[in-house]
């Protein structure tokens, strides 16, 4: 006999039990929003991005190189045109950084370009980082082996070419998250050779050497602070600023690689903003300090040092003003270990320059300005194609191995240098044409996530500023008697390049200057919007890991107290209010002993619905209620997050889905909605179980929201757990419908699973050995069980495998409570299991794909 046809307000379809979503206005509350709007994962930390942010502004010309703006300039000329450049840089900075953070997407300033001033302008930037980039990483490769020949020269240099390009390849390929933790690890190295470097400094010109010469600043005064470079007397001593000036403009870097990684970075409004942030204080601490220490551990007219990078020895550790100083002083052991922290400086900078010419060359496609199938991206959201045309460069390490193709390879180095400071004038221009677009269409400034100072002038003066750097820095070549035609396009062939790129693109594309008012100032903004608001409403990292510990989490006060009343009068508005007649009279029982689990086609069509399944304690032996209807029933479900409006707005929260990507969802989906009653005198008793079982995916991904409306004690019927079984206990069953089974006729049960046990994070884990495999023999397992008593308005989070049960409510309170459950959207979600999704899918919930 089948259940007669349910009554109105059960129908999902029914415009008068609650509006539909599409029927409202879209919102940020209301609708999907992606993670990003092209393919690639922010799976970037805070951690890996500071960190990131460090290594990326220190190279290894910062303890080699330097020494050319030392011997030219002088420690006085060193020092103040170091202090300069980062205080010009700092202009940059600033106007990268109220960008990026409002609009923190794959590309950043590249394709801002295209977005806000012309689209010929965002293919010169693209392709002009592109090109800078992808020709320092084989450059890079022939310094790490010249660093290697301090120690030997039998090193087999192709062996250590093949080395670097294999290890590139493994932490570029697989997952972003391993290019930052390698980053993480190899800046931290870096950090450390600075450091040690500073320390250097102070200790031995205290008198902490083998002459025990307390040496101060002796330099500064013999033979001086200001060397004469080019001609003599008060010319020359400008010069030779000049000279130490323009090295410091290739030494000083940094904001270009937080804007790369800005795509890619996990809550990029909070992260990126303080990576911006600290660049200030690392122009003071590294560079500002770090010319400071070489002017004072060596004089500009050393031998050595004018020797060696007379040779062009630049990539020879060996010609490190630190090291000759440590020579000079008979100091052993310490050039030894600078030399090999020098190492881990060069190969982190040639892994960071594969990632930025990838991603680079992923932002030019997907503006179209590459080729589409550049776009391609796989699964752990590496842009695949782009990465393997990136990595033909690499190869070109090979010809640092023949004499004549090594001093070409240099060429082809050098040829890009002016790239870097064309970065910095595309910056400052795309920001004046933002500032512009902002003023037009009435944005005020003030509300922005950050703001930079003093705009539009500081975007004026930066750009006025590298305009003529990168103008002026091949001055020497037009001296009489110092023209070299190779020299020339040295120092300015990238300019001629630029502009061939943005002159041909706008001939060929008749492409036009974007006017203020039809900037596009939405771009990818709801997006990035929701994060901010995950960012601000998830939860933290103290109670993140307190659940990926236990395998549940506690948070009192989750919903107001006004929320929590009115949900309850909702559900006993629900209670009285539902016909009896009608109903089947179904109970719900979850199959202890020998009883079976609840099955009929009331409870397998309830998915979309909103029923009511009664307590079996509320009958009496001949089948009579033996309580009023409303303190009869066990639950209410199961699409109370849809059909019902109170429900509905708590249930599809931004708050929900800033704590489900929290927890890892990239596509959380809601489904299984109750309310569960837990009535006084008969509420019965929930035995131990996990949630994964009923609602499996494949891999594993179910979390239980369950809100308490009531106190929870142990005398109702609280909840219990046991800690960290979700990473020893297996789904190793899974609720079907049988007759989908194959095992029945009809109804629900069990049978075995033979798909994935374990989350992936989890399994993972486990194969490491990271947890220990502890008793996985099943829920029958004697395990310890940990009470979680709460108050009304707590949210209690369910890993889907954590084994957790609750008593018979036998006190005179009822334990009315609220749950739902989130499963990953892009997990397979199993035809067998009991409930099926809707027609319109299961819901999302803000930030879903």
């Amino acid at each position: 006999m089948t259940a007669p046809s349910p009554p109105p307000h059960e129908k999902a379809v029914e415009k008068t039990s609650s509006p539909d979503v599409r029927d409202r206005k879209p919102s940020l509350e209301a609708v999907g929003v992606a993670e990003n709007a092209d393919q690639l994962h922010r799976r970037l930390s805070n951690r890996q991005i500071q960190w990131i942010a460090i290594g990326g502004s220190i190279g290894t010309a910062l303890f080699v190189s330097i020494g050319y703006g030392l011997i030219e300039g002088g420690p006085g000329s060193l020092f103040i045109a170091f202090t300069l450049y980062s205080c010009m840089l700092g202009l940059v900075n600033s106007c990268l950084a109220e960008m990026a953070v409002f609009f923190p997407v794959t590309g950043s300033w590249m394709r801002m370009a295209s977005k806000w001033v012309d689209e010929a302008l965002g293919f010169t930037a693209g392709w002009n980082f592109y090109l800078y980039e992808a020709i320092l990483i084989p450059f890079e490769i022939s310094a790490l082996n010249l660093v290697l020949a301090y120690w030997s020269d039998n090193i087999p240099l192709a062996a250590v070419i093949v080395a670097c390009i294999v290890l590139y390849a493994i932490i570029n390929l697989f997952a972003v998250r391993w290019y930052g933790e390698a980053e993480f690890w190899l800046s931290s190295g870096k950090l450390i050779l600075i450091f040690m470097m500073f320390a250097f400094t102070f200790i031995t010109m205290v008198g902490g050497n083998p002459q025990r010469d307390a040496y101060g600043f002796r330099y500064w005064r013999t033979p001086g602070s200001f060397a004469e470079y080019v001609t003599t007397g008060t010319l020359g001593r400008f010069e030779g600023f000049l000279g130490a000036f323009y090295q410091a403009a290739f030494t000083i870097v940094g904001p270009e690689y937080i804007g790369m990684v800005s795509g890619e970075a996990v809550y990029p409004r909070k992260t990126i903003k303080q990576a911006f942030k600290t660049v200030y204080w690392r122009f003071g601490c590294f560079f500002i300090l770090g010319a400071l220490c070489v002017g004072i551990v060596l004089p500009y007219n050393d031998p050595k040092i004018n020797d060696l990078l007379g040779e062009g020895a630049t990539g020879d550790a060996g010609a490190s003003p630190y090291v000759i100083a440590m020579q000079n002083m008979g100091i052993t052991i310490l050039p030894d270990i600078t030399n090999a922290l020098l190492v881990t400086s060069i190969f982190s900078a040639g892994n960071s320059y594969v990632y930025a010419a990838t991603r680079s060359l992923y932002a030019l496609a997907l503006d179209g300005h590459a080729p589409k199938f550049l776009r391609k991206v796989n699964r752990q959201g590496i842009p695949i194609w782009s990465f393997a045309v990136t990595m033909v460069f690499p190869f070109l390490s090979f010809l640092s191995l023949g004499s004549s193709a090594s001093e070409g390879l240099k060429w082809l180095a050098n040829l890009t240098q002016a790239a870097q400071m064309i970065n910095y004038i595309i910056m400052c221009t795309v920001y004046l044409y933002f500032y512009r677009a902002l003023k037009a269409q009435g944005y005020d400034r003030n509300s922005l996530p950050y703001k930079g100072w003093y705009q539009p002038y500081t975007a004026y003066f930066g750009l006025l500023f590298m305009i003529f750097t990168v103008t002026t820095y091949g001055y020497t070549v037009f001296l009489p008697g110092w023209w070299n035609t190779g020299t020339f396009f040295t120092y300015y062939a990238m300019i001629f390049v630029c502009i061939v790129l943005y002159g041909g693109y706008k001939l060929i594309k008749r492409t036009k200057v974007v006017q203020p008012h039809e900037a596009d100032l939405v771009w990818e903004r709801p997006m990035i919007d929701a994060m901010a608001v995950t960012e601000q409403l998830g939860l933290s990292p103290e109670q993140l890991q307190f659940f990926e510990e236990n395998g549940y989490l506690l948070i009192p006060d989750a919903i107001p107290q006004e929320t929590v009343a009115e949900l309850l009068d909702e559900s006993h508005r629900m209670l009285k209010e539902f016909p009896i007649d009608q109903h089947p009279m179904t109970k719900f029982s979850t199959g202890q002993g020998e009883k079976e689990h609840v099955g009929d086609d009331y409870f397998l069509e309830s998915g979309d619905k909103i029923r009511f399944f009664f307590e079996e304690d509320a009958f009496n032996a001949s089948g009579e209620l033996t309580k009023p209807k409303d303190r009869a029933i066990n639950k209410i479900g199961h699409y109370l997050h849809q059909l019902s409006p109170p429900f509905r707005a708590m249930s599809l929260s931004a708050r929900n889905a800033a704590i489900a990507r929290s927890l890892g969802f990239r596509d959380p989906r809601v489904l299984q909605s109750m309310v569960i009653c837990k009535q006084p005198e008969i509420g019965g008793a929930v035995p131990p179980h996990q949630d994964s079982p009923f609602l499996y995916t494949d891999p594993p991904s179910a979390v239980g929201f369950w809100y308490a409306l009531e106190d929870c004690t142990a005398s109702n019927g609280c909840l219990s757990f046991a800690p960290g079984s979700h990473r020893t206990s297996p789904v190793r069953q899974r609720f079907v419908r049988l007759r989908e089974a194959a095992k029945g006729a009809g109804g629900t049960g069990f049978v075995q699973n033979a798909g994935e046990a374990f989350p992936p994070a989890i399994r993972e884990m486990r194969e490491k050995g990271a947890v220990g495999l502890g008793d996985d023999t099943g829920i029958e397992s004697e395990v310890e069980y940990k009470m979680g008593e709460v108050k009304a308005g707590t949210l209690v989070l369910i890993h889907g495998n954590v084994l957790h049960k609750s008593e018979k409510n036998l006190s005179e309170k009822s334990r009315f409570i609220y749950t739902f459950h989130c499963i990953e959207g892009e997990n397979e979600y199993d035809r067998l299991n009991w409930l099926q999704p809707p027609e319109e899918g299961f819901s999302k919930l803000p930030g879903s794909a």
